[in-house]
């Protein structure tokens, strides 16, 4: 649930942001604050951290090859 959220928050954000861009070249009176655009990265970049973050703790690490101590390959691949 939380990552629709998230994943829907990213989606209306990033909508506001092209027309707010989008206003700026069609009408030519429209002049947006430039904290416009440091709120919509603060906000963008805050929920790819948190997703990054989510999916970094789910990841299992165990089953990776670095991780383990095992033979190494031959340079055809084979174990020895």
């Amino acid at each position: 649930m939380r990552d629709k959220i998230m994943n829907a928050v990213l989606v209306v954000v990033t909508l506001v942001w092209a027309l707010n861009f989008a206003a700026d070249v069609f009408v030519s009176e429209y002049k947006p604050a430039p904290e416009i655009n440091a709120i919509f990265m603060g906000i963008v970049g805050a929920i790819f951290a948190a997703s990054g973050r989510e999916a970094g703790s789910r990841d299992d690490r165990s089953g990776d090859r670095r991780n383990r101590e095992e033979e190494p390959e031959t340079p055809t691949g084979e174990r020895q």
